[in-house]
């Protein structure tokens, strides 16, 4: 996969994730301006829409930084998803993936049903 394909796969995952109602950021509870990756961004979890969370730009600068705050914020994301989502997202975020395919993930963020890890 192209860079230029993996940058317009990260701006669908944010026009996707700007268009769900309730769109609240998980640490503040304002208005949220992006999407945050629960277990990184590494293989093909960087879209795999489950695992991420709504989140305001400052405190996801605040998670991505040296603050002290940062692993409290990291702790607050991982609170807003169910027990059974998160074992989910470590076995799906330790899983290798040999190819990822630019159509198949652009179906999957279309919403075609097609479970691409």
């Amino acid at each position: 996969m192209t860079k230029i394909e993996r940058k317009n796969l990260d701006i669908l995952v944010q026009e996707i994730f700007r268009q769900k109602p309730n769109y609240i950021c998980v640490v503040s509870g304002y208005e949220a301006q992006s999407a945050h990756h629960i277990y990184g961004k590494k293989d093909a979890m960087r879209w795999y829409l489950p695992g991420m969370v709504p989140i305001r730009t400052k405190e996801h600068n605040i998670i991505h930084s040296s603050d002290k705050r940062s692993k409290e914020y990291i702790e607050k994301t991982k609170e807003n998803i169910s027990a059974e989502l998160n074992k989910e997202l470590i076995r799906r975020s330790f899983t290798p993936v040999k190819y990822l395919s630019y159509k198949v993930i652009l179906k999957y963020l279309n919403g075609e049903a097609v479970d691409y890890i």
